[in-house]
């Protein structure tokens, strides 16, 4: 089972396919408006945003963290983190906030368990992460 990722937004963000040939961080819109996944976001645009895993696993966010020695999987693991912020803050140039919410592949119709405030920076850098079944409003003011 893997951890997915989706992003919530007031407008259309950038997306970019998975690339099997090139594993990195991709963005793909869930336009269907039928997908579960949508009933958690209070934004009309939601994205599905992987690693380089091809899932959120590859984030390696909290307690899933890696601990592999590799150091390939280190630096592909903080190259997604910060493609990750990055992307994020594009988001925040055209409002204020973006929803992000995480749950195992398979749970996207459950409810959040938790909720949480992080900067682009937090997520970007692992200093903070998104648990499973965690809604987290993403936006430029530190959490208080």
């Amino acid at each position: 089972m893997c951890m997915v990722v989706y992003v919530g937004s007031d407008y259309p963000l950038p997306t970019w396919p998975w690339d099997q040939s090139r594993p990195a961080f991709h963005v793909v819109e869930q336009s269907d408006p039928a997908d579960p996944v949508r009933q958690r976001f209070t934004k009309p645009y939601v994205y599905f945003a992987g690693s380089q895993d091809g899932c959120g696993c590859g984030f390696h966010y909290g307690p899933y963290g890696t601990d592999d020695p590799d150091a390939e999987v280190d630096a592909a693991t903080a190259a997604c983190r910060r493609a990750f912020g990055d992307y994020l803050a594009v988001a925040l140039q055209h409002q204020r906030e973006v929803e992000v919410y995480a749950c195992w592949s398979g749970e996207e119709a459950e409810p959040p368990e938790y909720h949480d405030r992080a900067t682009p920076a937090e997520l970007g850098s692992g200093e903070a992460y998104v648990r499973e079944r965690e809604l987290v409003i993403v936006s430029d003011a530190p959490a208080s």
